[in-house]
């Protein structure tokens, strides 16, 4: 089961790859779920729920959930 909701607004964790933007904000706009399954465009995910987020500037990329927290829960205030 997904951890987060379309819409969402989201945070990529400071321990993700480089690739995905560590620590910057982001909005859910798709969510997938990794089986194995052979073609699959998520082959390079671990099992289990992959998200589409977009980021301000309009890119978006695709993270595994364990890489994404509530844009909330981080310490916003500093």
């Amino acid at each position: 089961m997904a951890k987060f909701t379309w819409g969402e607004s989201v945070r990529i964790a400071e321990d993700a790859p480089a690739s995905v933007r560590p620590g910057t904000p982001a909005e859910v706009v798709g969510i997938s779920e990794r089986r194995d399954g052979h073609g699959s465009h998520l082959q390079g995910f671990p099992g289990g729920v992959v998200y589409t987020v977009e980021f301000e500037d309009g890119s978006d990329t695709e993270v595994d959930e364990e890489y994404l927290v509530p844009l909330a829960s981080k310490d916003e205030v500093k």
